[in-house]
């Protein structure tokens, strides 16, 4: 690398630490090492729910509401959890621009003007997957259909949305 390093961009991950070859299939692992043949600093941050005792309260508030969701990644509680999460360390670094990997789960679905720059790299829609799950009831698609409400306002954030496909 023969020039300066450029900017930091926080790299964050419900799926566990980005940088850790084990987090969902190396890739974030893959690109962050890409970025940083690039000239950028690059930190990762895992931005999931570890704690057992609150994941099994976030369930137990899922059930109770109704229709419910597949994946509790989707719930409003778990994003601001997430969200608050990913801001708070991506602002500890000052990056100016943070990669979501996955999905959009550590973004609210609101916009906060804090001159930030979010971008996205999935692998698939909940579109998709919802319609090939075996176990998909009524109140199940209901609630993704909720869901996808919040997921579309996340999407209007972001800067550009990488598909795994996309070179």
């Amino acid at each position: 690398m023969s020039h300066s390093v450029r900017e930091t961009i926080a790299v964050v991950s419900i799926l566990g630490e980005p940088r850790n070859p084990k987090t969902w299939t190396h890739a974030p692992s893959s690109i962050m090492q890409a970025i940083e043949k690039l000239g950028y600093s690059v930190a990762g941050f895992d931005s999931g729910i570890r704690n057992r005792y609150l994941h099994m309260g976030l369930a137990k508030l899922n059930q109770f509401a109704g229709a419910r969701q597949l994946d509790l990644r989707r719930t409003r509680m778990f994003r601001v959890i997430c969200a608050v999460k990913a801001l708070t360390k991506s602002r500890s670094v000052d990056a100016k621009r943070v990669l979501h990997m996955a999905g959009p789960y550590e973004m609210l679905w609101f916009k906060l003007n804090t001159g930030t720059k979010h971008y996205l790299y999935c692998d698939a829609t909940w579109d998709l997957w919802i319609k090939h799950y075996r176990r998909t009831g009524r109140r199940a698609i209901d609630a993704s259909a909720a869901m996808d409400k919040l997921d579309q306002r996340c999407y209007q954030q972001m800067e550009h949305i990488f598909s795994a496909s996309e070179r």
